[in-house]
């Protein structure tokens, strides 16, 4: 068409105000504004390429970094059966084994779960106990099974390797009645309570467990006693046992929870003393003895020099001027000064701490940055059980209970060292 004016394509479209800029006779043409913003397109689309860039190199050394840093990963393997001998204590071609060792098979890569399924495969056609594997167990299937690293030291009541205790667990383990196999040391009201015991208490614990129950003490009670006392002391009862349990289990019931470590160290000396009956007992007359002795006990006992190998650190820490230490006590000179000096009885667990059942720790504070004994502003008392891995009693002088704050500073050093806090230690 004459007249027209035709307009170039271009790649981009304009307002009509754009098409009056074009045409103004000036300088400042579409073709100089198509160029400005192609130039300023390909130097954002540069930025951007660059940084992606960057961020891809940073990617890979950080994946380099954390490939070389990682452990390489090792195949696991499941262990033979035979492999799995090193943790029993009997012989796979034993008469009561009562499946083919070859056709053995495990599907879980727990080494503990391997050797109680061993022994199930192996021996048991019904449910047996947990505790009772420890008569087929050795010392590194029982550490493995249970967890006790100082069960090798706690030699005296609590080996497994009683042929008595392997055909008990065999009679389980097959059907057979435990009331007939232990007829000469259970009743079958024993025999009943001893299948229902903890199953992470050792076999002869266990036993005074039952017999405190069948005679009438409940099995909270029982726990805590069998694990305070050795089985060996339990032993001590004979005869006395029925009444020894009618009256713990009255004091248990009157006691607070701070009161029964209290009662229960007397009551241990008592069970030594031949001649002490527990009959007609009352709570009364048994706090009031105990009293007595704790305030006569730091007076009377005489210090022979004994020393146990040393369980925790000494911790110490210093805040405002003020040392604040954490130091186990490992020979009955330290326990002997640490009862005088708090007026309590903590020198009765000497045998404890010489079994290493038991581990006893003062918390000491100090004015000053050295600690020295002559700026002692205060201690406490700390009892550790190393069966249970728990803190069980803590005591200020004379026996009283510690503050919320002590509290709270004792639970911080339990947890530092991998320990319980008992709901009756404080």
């Amino acid at each position: 068409m004459q007249g027209a004016t035709v307009v170039a394509p271009h790649r981009f479209s304009f307002s009509p105000l754009f098409a009056n800029i074009a045409n103004a006779p000036c300088p400042f043409r579409l073709g100089h504004i198509g160029a400005s913003i192609k130039q300023s397109t390909n130097l954002r689309e540069r930025l951007l390429f660059k940084q992606r860039q960057d961020e891809a190199v940073r990617r890979v050394l950080q994946l380099a970094k954390a490939s070389s840093n990682a452990k390489p990963e090792v195949p696991k393997r499941r262990s033979t059966a035979s492999a799995l001998s090193s943790y029993f204590d009997v012989s796979f071609q034993d008469e009561n084994v009562i499946r083919p060792i070859d056709r053995y098979h495990s599907n879980t890569y727990s080494l503990s779960k391997r050797v109680l399924g061993l022994a199930d495969y192996l021996f048991v056609r019904y449910p047996v106990p947990l505790f009772l594997y420890r008569s087929v167990l050795t010392w590194q299937g029982i550490e493995l099974i249970f967890g006790e690293q100082a069960l090798r030291e706690r030699n005296l009541d609590n080996a497994p390797y009683e042929w008595k205790f392997r055909s008990w667990f065999y009679a389980v383990a097959q059907g057979k009645s435990l009331a007939k196999v232990a007829k000469n040391d259970f009743t079958k009201r024993e025999a009943h309570f001893f299948l229902l015991a903890p199953p992470t208490g050792d076999i002869v614990r266990n036993i005074y467990w039952a017999k405190l129950v069948a005679a009438g003490l409940n099995e909270q009670a029982a726990t805590y006693l069998t694990n305070r006392c050795s089985a060996q002391l339990l032993s001590l009862l004979g005869d006395r046992l029925q009444g020894f349990a009618t009256l713990f289990e009255e004091c248990w019931k009157e006691m607070f929870d701070f009161q029964r470590a209290e009662v229960t160290d007397f009551l241990q000396v008592c069970i030594q003393t031949a001649n002490f009956s527990f009959k007609g007992r009352t709570y009364g007359s048994i706090s009031k003895l105990s009293h007595e002795w704790h305030q006569g006990v730091y007076l009377t006992s005489r210090c022979s020099y004994e020393t146990w190998q040393q369980t925790f650190e000494t911790w110490q820490s210093t805040k405002k001027s003020v040392t604040t230490r954490f130091q186990e006590l490992t020979n009955t000179r330290a326990l002997f000064e640490e009862g005088t000096r708090q007026r309590h009885c903590v020198y009765t667990y000497r045998s404890r701490c010489l079994s290493r059942r038991t581990s006893i720790v003062s918390l000491r504070w100090y004015d000053g940055m050295h600690g020295v004994p002559e700026a002692e502003l205060g201690r406490l008392t700390i009892e550790v059980c190393l069966i249970s891995r728990s803190v069980v009693q803590v005591r200020g002088k004379q026996n009283c209970r510690p503050t919320e704050e002590q509290i709270s500073l004792i639970r911080a050093w339990a947890g530092m060292n991998g320990l319980a806090i008992s709901p009756c230690a404080c």
